[in-house]
């Protein structure tokens, strides 16, 4: 079973630059289900936000880097890895 969190974090500056104009980011961590999408849930997500995704924990067979197959502004993202990937990533709303 997948599995994905969120935070909401408030700082003034962030690696040295403002991310949001408020001084706030959004991020989280979801682990991979191979090719199948993964829902999670944020809904800090807007339409000006890109979604950077790393890897934390290598699981099953790590390919390229998650991909975005939907986003809805307000609710979330689904995102999906490649077959026999079940990695932990983290990701940040910028």
């Amino acid at each position: 079973m997948a599995t994905a969190t969120s935070t909401t974090k408030t700082s003034t500056l962030v690696a040295g630059f403002n991310v949001f104009p408020d001084g706030s980011f959004t991020d989280g961590t979801f682990t991979c289900n191979g090719t199948t999408p993964v829902t999670v849930s944020n809904t800090g997500l807007a339409a000006g936000h890109s979604i950077l995704v790393t890897l934390v924990t290598v699981g099953g067979t790590v390919g390229a880097l998650p991909a975005v197959k939907t986003r809805t502004n307000g609710t979330g993202f689904t995102i999906a890895g490649t077959a026999s990937d079940t990695s932990i990533y983290s990701y940040k709303l910028i």
